[in-house]
């Protein structure tokens, strides 16, 4: 009950707010208008109506990485630590690659589909600029859906121009990786 109060509470300064900004700008556009004219009254009703289904909601709290990837994670942070680099985990490709320009509405939408849900475990950075993009590759990356998937996304971003490291947890490939780049860094 306590919990229905405070979001109710919450969602009441949240519309006192939004009307607050929507008075202030209505008064700059035409400032002779009255303001008590400006409240609206249905978006409140509209919270208060709907306060249960927004308190029930089927959602609970889980863990950003499994037991292997914090793991894996661990060892990652060692080899990092050291030239200051960042760790991204679970990056939406969309979020490293964009369908190019001229394509069709529909093109476009079937590409971007293919990547909006689709993320990489693991990615270094150097300031937000990627370093190396990390697949932690467990048993179910040998399942049929499954290396269809890898061979699109290893496709896709080396398409884009970034090359996947794959890895069973081996970080050697990944510490040479680290250094290729420092050694392009001081050149």
């Amino acid at each position: 009950m306590l919990v229905i109060i405070i979001i109710i509470l919450i969602a009441i300064v949240i519309v006192q707010f939004l009307l607050n900004r929507k008075e202030s700008s209505k008064l700059i556009d035409n400032p002779n208008e009255d303001s008590k004219d400006i409240a609206d009254n249905d978006i409140i009703d509209d919270i208060e109506d709907n306060s249960d289904k927004y308190t029930k909601l089927p959602y609970h709290k889980k863990m950003l990485l499994t037991k292997n990837e914090y793991y894996f994670f661990k060892k990652l942070k060692e080899l990092t630590d050291k030239d200051n680099l960042q760790i991204l985990a679970k990056i939406r490709l969309a979020d490293l690659i964009e369908v190019n320009n001229g394509l069709s509405k529909s093109e476009w939408g079937t590409y971007f589909g293919k990547i909006k849900s689709k993320h990489i475990d693991f990615a270094i950075a150097d300031n937000m600029k990627i370093v190396a993009l990390i697949e932690l590759d467990d048993s179910s990356h040998q399942k049929f859906d499954r290396v269809h998937r890898d061979i699109f996304v290893n496709a896709a971003l080396n398409a884009a121009g970034y090359t996947v490291v794959r890895t069973n947890g081996d970080i050697s490939y990944i510490q040479a990786c680290i250094n290729s780049y420092k050694n392009s860094r001081q050149q």
